[in-house]
């Protein structure tokens, strides 16, 4: 993965969504919150905005969501906002810390082409993008402190890369017949040694991915969760 790509990645966002956060509350139960989250709470306003930026994502891309496809976008923004919620109780327990210095520092390392490309690209401000690079940070080192390495074997990646390789000739084969030409252009698919670092990069982020969120799956069982949103799918359960 490039520096640029990598950096992109870094303010973008990680397993949870780093552009909810902040939207718990604590104190007495909230009639108005989405969630109850051990002693803190999902305000409805926050998830009601995460639901409609979501589906207005969707629609920006020109994807016509249905009421079932929306359905499942609230329940996978509010599933999204307990995890991240779970997430930042730990890290206050467990006292993880970036400070500014360390945040400036990593701004410091990439070259200015790639920052203000991320800002332009996210329609950030400085000061956004630091508190951004800040959270993932955050989440970084809560996560690197409570799983183990990842590792990717030369033989995994060789098994991988074939299975792109084969799957790369099916879609080029179809093309091919569908336009009526009988070129072959299996040349265009990288070497094993040219693709490899790529691929390592793409499974270790994904076994990194995998291995946090059976992590925060296992969390949550240790905290009291009353969601008070409720689905059409829930209520045609309770009918049935």
């Amino acid at each position: 993965m490039t520096m640029k790509r990598k950096f992109l990645t870094i303010v973008s966002g990680s397993v949870l969504a780093i552009g909810i956060a902040g939207c718990s509350t604590s104190g007495e139960e909230d009639k108005d919150a989405a969630a109850q989250v051990g002693s803190e709470t999902i305000a409805m306003e926050d998830f009601n905005t995460k639901y409609e930026d979501t589906v207005k994502s969707y629609e920006k891309q020109g994807m016509e969501l249905n009421e079932d496809q929306k359905e499942q976008v609230k329940t996978a923004t509010l599933e999204q906002m307990i995890s991240q919620e779970v997430v930042e109780q730990e890290i206050k327990k467990q006292e993880i810390k970036v400070t500014d210095e360390d945040v400036q520092k990593r701004i410091d390392e990439q070259p200015q082409e790639v920052i203000d490309n991320t800002m332009e690209q996210q329609d950030l401000t400085m000061d956004e993008l630091k508190k951004n690079l800040k959270e993932q940070m955050k989440y970084d080192k809560f996560f690197k402190a409570n799983t183990d390495e990842v590792t990717v074997s030369d033989e995994e990646l060789k098994s991988e890369y074939d299975k792109l390789v084969e799957k790369a000739k099916s879609t080029q084969s179809k093309e091919s017949k569908e336009s009526k030409e009988g070129e072959n252009e299996t040349s265009n698919i990288p070497s094993f040694d040219e693709y490899k670092e790529t691929l390592k990069q793409q499974l270790v982020t994904q076994k990194e991915r995998e291995q946090s969120t059976k992590y925060v799956e296992e969390l949550k069982k240790d905290y009291e969760i009353e969601k008070n949103v409720a689905s059409e799918n829930d209520d045609q359960k309770e009918n049935a």
